[in-house]
């Protein structure tokens, strides 16, 4: 009986030995390195070092930052002063060209008459012998003669006399055109060759009939309308301030 407790003894004693050196072998404790001896374990380690040398918050360089300002609206003022240069020139260039084209169209008689001097024409003066005469702007841009309290009139067989002054009759009616220069006497009097041009000073006007188109002359304190000639007896001097005195005969 004791023989056989010593055998089950020594049999419990092998079996623990075989199966605590089968568990030592199976569960042995490795290196943490074991672990991760593969490509996964390299690429942690190197993420985790570029990780430990970014640094979040770099500090500014406040100098560099105004210098860089400075430079950017400096270059912006370069820009803008190139581009306000050149369109100046071009605007230059333009205004030229536009002066070079009115001097070339201009005469040497021209007499330009700035518009904010233009003011209402309420009399005329012959240039013949200063005689005087009131006329009436209408609201059509038309004139009226007007002579002793009455107006001028006249008709298509070119009969000249003195009618009650009536805005509404166009055989009353007559044109005022400003003669600045040759050119436009010549646009104005027809194919009338203007010859003597050295005693004409212009500017001045002629008024035209409505009725037959013929210009107011003044022929020795005569008024009548007789067909336009570059003559001084149709030259007439405008004047904003109204007259006393008219003719007395037509």
């Amino acid at each position: 009986m004791k023989t056989q407790i010593i055998l089950i003894a020594l049999i419990s004693i092998g079996i623990y030995i075989y199966l605590n050196s089968i568990i030592n072998e199976k569960f042995e404790i490795l290196p943490e390195d074991r672990y991760l001896d593969n490509p996964i374990k390299d690429s942690l380690v190197k993420s985790s070092n570029t990780l430990d040398l970014i640094n979040p918050v770099k500090p500014i360089n406040i100098n560099n930052v105004y210098q860089a300002t400075v430079k950017k609206f400096a270059d912006e003022d370069i820009d803008n002063d190139k581009k306000y240069n050149e369109k100046e020139l071009i605007q230059k260039k333009e205004i030229d060209d536009l002066k070079n084209k009115i001097n070339s169209m201009m005469d040497d008689n021209i007499i330009v008459i700035p518009e904010n001097t233009v003011k209402k024409i309420n009399s005329i003066k012959s240039l013949q012998n200063s005689q005087p005469l009131n006329i009436n702007q209408l609201e059509n841009r038309k004139y009226m003669v007007n002579m002793n309290g009455k107006c001028l009139r006249t008709n298509a067989l070119n009969r000249t006399s003195v009618k009650s002054c009536n805005q509404d009759d166009p055989s009353q009616y007559f044109e005022l055109n400003i003669i600045l220069d040759k050119e436009t006497y010549k646009n104005n009097i027809g194919n009338n060759p203007i010859l003597d041009t050295s005693s004409f000073k212009y500017p001045f006007s002629i008024l035209k009939s409505v009725a037959n188109g013929n210009c107011l002359t003044n022929k020795d304190s005569i008024l009548s309308t007789r067909p336009c000639v570059p003559d001084i007896s149709q030259q007439w001097e405008n004047s904003n301030d109204p007259i006393i005195c008219t003719y007395q005969s037509v």
